[in-house]
């Protein structure tokens, strides 16, 4: 949907391209936004493999250590983390790509738009 962002679909397609890498995972959670969007709250999703983030969403491919990316947005749990089997499970049984989560639902602000 225009406005809503990719961040779904594109960690989830990311995770599958590389679903064979040692501790590769699917995370799901709540960040703050930037620029735009500064201070507003949205779910979000992005792949870790150990200490590093890989953000591909919205054409852009963002890779940061996960401590630099979780203080950029503000990222604090509950987060909801999947390996491959789990994601794919979820895909299968819910909504394609996410999200997955109630509480990540969020509804923005009348008239903001959503850059994930």
């Amino acid at each position: 949907m225009k406005g809503e962002g990719d961040c779904y679909e594109a960690a989830a397609k990311l995770l599958y391209e590389h679903r064979s890498c040692p501790g590769i995972v699917l995370v799901h959670g709540t960040v703050t936004g930037q620029g735009p969007i500064a201070g507003m709250r949205y779910g979000h999703a992005w792949i870790e493999i150990g200490d590093v983030v890989l953000d591909p969403s919205n054409g852009r491919f963002v890779c940061a250590r996960k401590s630099a990316y979780y203080a950029a947005g503000e990222i604090r749990e509950p987060l909801s983390r999947y390996n491959f089997e789990a994601a794919a499970r979820q895909m299968l049984e819910t909504r394609p790509y996410g999200p997955w989560e109630t509480c990540l639902i969020l509804t923005p602000p009348a008239g903001a738009k959503r850059s994930h």
